[in-house]
């Protein structure tokens, strides 16, 4: 579905993609991997040459099948120089935490609120090296935020779709309604959860 107008001119979104820029002005230390442990530099190693670590270095190892976490970086590093490429492999998890989350919140509260939520987590220290270095855990934070906001978007639509829909259309295409039982069950959890009197859902 293409992006609205508003969309496209929505002020919040701007502010978002200029974030990051102006924190690599301020100090771009975070965005580089830093001398502490060897895992990360191992991510970094199949960033730069995945079939030769996968082939012959480190065969049947684990390492190898973290693909959400190897290929933006193997595919910036074959087209990029490597600054480039850096930069563009860990602004990229920056970029898909912080507007997956945006955008799950902005279905649940207001869109100020949504964006400030956005906003502080993008200038949180923690997420900005979890995102700036080459170990999994920004890229397990993006897509962590980006299911909840496809499923989110999926329940959202699907509902809206349902009560367009007369009844025996709606009995002939139930993915919609399949969508907002899977995100029930997923957070269905929460009803069992001390102190929680509802559903997170």
């Amino acid at each position: 579905m293409p992006l609205s107008h508003k969309a496209i001119f929505d002020p919040y979104r701007w502010i978002l993609l200029a974030l990051p820029i102006v924190l690599l002005l301020v100090n771009d230390s975070w965005c580089f991997t830093q001398l502490s442990y060897i895992d990360p530099w191992l991510y970094l190693g199949y960033g730069l040459n995945y079939p030769v670590y996968v082939s012959d270095w480190f065969p049947n190892t684990y390492y190898g099948t973290r693909l959400p976490v190897i290929l933006p970086s193997y595919l910036a590093h074959k087209f990029l120089p490597p600054l480039a490429a850096n930069y563009a492999s860990h602004l990229f998890v920056y970029y898909l935490a912080i507007f997956s989350l945006d955008a799950f919140l902005a279905r649940h509260i207001s869109r100020p609120a949504a964006f400030a939520t956005a906003l502080f987590m993008g200038c949180y220290a923690r997420f900005a090296e979890a995102a700036g270095w080459d170990y999994v855990d920004g890229t397990g934070i993006a897509c962590q935020l980006l299911a909840l906001a496809l499923l989110t978007a999926l329940t959202v639509s699907g509902t809206a779709q349902a009560k367009r829909l007369p009844p025996p259309s709606r009995r002939s295409r139930p993915g919609a309604l399949e969508g907002k039982r899977a995100f029930n069950r997923f957070f269905g959890h929460c009803q069992s959860l001390p102190g929680r009197s509802r559903s997170c859902a």
